[in-house]
């Protein structure tokens, strides 16, 4: 039996790989429409959260976000309104986890 070598550019190529990219666009696009459906009501009503592929031919960067100008007092809230969050709910809603992470230094 042989041994295991991993292979140490993995990542590097499932992130130019089309069907990867295709698999991670179809999972924000789902979390997209959810979070437009859970969104309050306050929020603008023509799409205030989108997917964003800015994937290139060597990285690949596929985003959910809220576009509305006070999304993210509806997301995290603030002293005075409590945390709507409707991004954070629309990930576990289309059965996917959200793992937060602090911004990189």
């Amino acid at each position: 039996m042989r041994a295991f070598i991993p292979n140490p550019s993995f990542i590097a190529e499932l992130e130019v790989d089309p069907e990867t990219v295709k698999v991670f666009e179809d999972a924000a696009d789902a979390v997209a429409e959810e979070a437009n459906l859970l969104r309050h009501r306050f929020m603008r009503e023509d799409g205030a959260v989108l997917a964003r592929n800015e994937s290139s031919r060597i990285h690949m960067d596929v985003y959910v976000v809220n576009v509305d100008p006070g999304g993210h007092m509806d997301e995290w809230g603030s002293v005075n309104n409590e945390a709507y969050a409707p991004l954070r709910t629309a990930v576990g809603n289309v059965g996917l986890q959200f793992a937060p992470t602090s911004k990189p230094a």
